[in-house]
């Protein structure tokens, strides 16, 4: 039955590696359109490293249906990630950049992208993010609404210090996929308007944006969820296990030693015998206080 052979590639792919799965993923139409975002998001819990920790960022992220919905197949690309996701660049990344969820190295994030010796506000201007100032006339002009669609969750932007936040310049996309936040500089001014204030945020976030829905984060963020205390406690025994290992190997490589010395002390003569003993017990003896 073909229905039961998908279902059980279906189920030997579940305890894939993030790695293994990308490569049969990306194998053949068939396989990659088996990728499911439980499937990729389990994978980097179970197997741990840089995978889960791109997707431990990403969480609260997802919860706060604060950025752009990623498909499997790019969340399949994060947590296998290992160099900055811009063109060009060959910068090592480790995981997606926590409140902005893309896999991007600090430098081009918020350095302007061509070179120059402008000064530093003006590279602000022209990088991918845009440091908004609480202490600007623009800010305190509208200081109320400004601070209250800061606070919003869907648009909680990073904050740089206590008078400043970095928001996107200009909306980011991956090929023809939007990633990244959901509003930028220009989206949030244009909410602190007047005519779009009164409406509410998420009317306009909801309708005059065509955001993603919160319904849409809900297969990241349940399988997370499901998926966190059976993760950690595999991470616990894995953990358990290195130590066993570790200790079994330091008194496999103690006892190895001990049978040396045993066989060299019977080489030698009294007195130097005991003295070589006497000297090799006070080694060990101090080795092995903490």
């Amino acid at each position: 039955d073909a229905t039961i052979c998908e279902d059980a590639l279906v189920h030997v792919m579940s305890y894939l590696a993030p790695r293994e799965l990308f490569r049969i993923a990306f194998t053949c139409k068939f396989l990659r359109d088996r990728v499911t975002t439980p499937l990729v998001v389990k994978s980097a819990m179970m197997h741990g490293g840089h995978a889960r920790r791109t997707i431990e960022v990403l969480y609260p992220l997802m919860k706060r249906s604060s950025i752009h919905v990623p498909s499997p197949w790019r969340l399949l690309r994060l947590v296998n990630g290992k160099v900055c996701e811009e063109k060009n660049c060959k910068r090592k990344v480790n995981f997606v950049r926590p409140d902005f969820g893309v896999f991007l190295c600090w430098h081009c994030l918020t350095t302007a992208s061509e070179g120059g010796e402008e000064e530093e506000e003006d590279r602000s201007h022209n990088s991918m993010t845009y440091q908004w100032n609480t202490r600007s006339y623009q800010h305190e002009q509208r200081k109320d609404r400004y601070d209250t669609i800061f606070l919003h969750p869907r648009i909680y932007p990073k904050r740089q210090d206590s008078n400043r936040f970095f928001v996107l310049e200009n909306r980011l996309f991956v090929g023809k996929e939007p990633v990244g936040p959901l509003v930028t500089r220009r989206d949030i001014i244009r909410m602190a308007s007047s005519r779009v204030y009164t409406k509410g945020i998420d009317h306009y976030l909801q309708h005059g944006m065509g955001l993603p829905s919160v319904e849409e984060y809900k297969a990241f963020v349940e399988t997370y969820e499901n998926v966190k205390e059976r993760a950690d406690r595999e991470t616990r025994e894995k953990q358990k296990k290195r130590e066993r290992t570790a200790k079994q190997h330091r008194e496999k490589r103690k006892a190895r030693i001990e049978k040396l010395i045993t066989n060299l002390s019977n080489l030698l003569q009294e007195p130097w015998r005991k003295i070589s003993l006497e000297y090799y017990a006070e080694g060990d003896s101090s080795a092995s206080t903490p």
